[in-house]
């Protein structure tokens, strides 16, 4: 295997949820299935200044710079409303 795609193979490996990441992800979306869009983006910029308080920046920012990621797997809609959440994080700071 050429050392490219090897390169690639790793680190889509080391940016895979584990376990306990996937079980968190998933109780939130039970927590938050049946609310409205407002009601979740007051639990996200609450849940923001959680990990915020808890975290370096170093590893805060790492975060953000993640979910901005998943944005070429989202409708156009969605990219909208990412946009709008990613400035009230970075508003939030």
């Amino acid at each position: 295997m050429d050392k490219d795609r090897e390169k690639l193979i790793n680190s889509i490996n080391d940016n895979l949820p584990g376990d306990e990441q996937l079980d968190i992800v998933e109780k939130m979306a039970e927590d938050l299935k049946g609310k409205s869009d407002e009601e979740i983006f007051t639990e996200i910029i609450i849940l923001n200044r959680e990990m915020e308080s808890q975290l370096s920046p170093e590893k805060y920012k790492e975060i953000l710079e993640k979910i901005d990621k998943i944005r070429p797997m989202l409708t156009k809609s969605q990219g909208l409303k990412l946009d709008m959440l990613m400035k009230a994080l970075k508003e939030d700071e």
